[in-house]
């Protein structure tokens, strides 16, 4: 060590300490301590550069999509589209939105058709078109209407 930047009576310690006598490891001590780091080394070297065998990698694998999976769908649910909720303004407004768009609307039936919207609604009611069996046993044993025997 050099003494820049310390006192003088500490100088003048480690130079004391530095010149004393102290015993030197054996040269059997010596070849035995570096042989244990030698070896040491070469299986930290050796334990990095080991290849994964297969079930190894396949595992890495399934849990590397997992997480990409669970993120993806943390991702997905976080992200919302309000394209159907109310407005800043309110329904009031949302209401005179609609009669303008649409004059003939009565205030009753815009109030009606902005609730529906706001609760995902679809704003014109559709019939149910999921095929069924009771549907079509139905459609087969009702009697066709009166002149439209030509058509089939």
């Amino acid at each position: 060590m050099d003494g820049q930047g310390l006192p003088e009576d500490l100088v003048s310690l480690e130079r004391e300490l530095g010149a004393r006598p102290h015993p030197r490891p054996t040269d059997a001590l010596r070849e035995r301590v570096m042989g244990e780091v030698r070896g040491a080394l070469a299986c930290d070297a050796a334990r990095t550069s080991r290849r994964l065998s297969v079930w190894e990698f396949a595992a890495a694998l399934a849990a590397a999509v997992m997480l990409w999976m669970n993120l993806s769908m943390i991702a997905a649910s976080d992200t919302r589209l309000d394209l159907r909720a109310s407005r800043a303004n309110g329904t009031e407004a949302s209401v005179a939105a609609l009669r303008e768009l649409v004059p003939g609307l009565s205030e009753q039936e815009a109030r009606r058709e902005v609730t529906r919207l706001g609760r995902g609604l679809p704003l014109v009611p559709t019939p149910n078109l999921e095929p069924s069996v009771t549907r079509w046993i139905e459609g087969r044993t009702r009697t066709p209407p009166a002149g439209s025997e030509g058509l089939r």
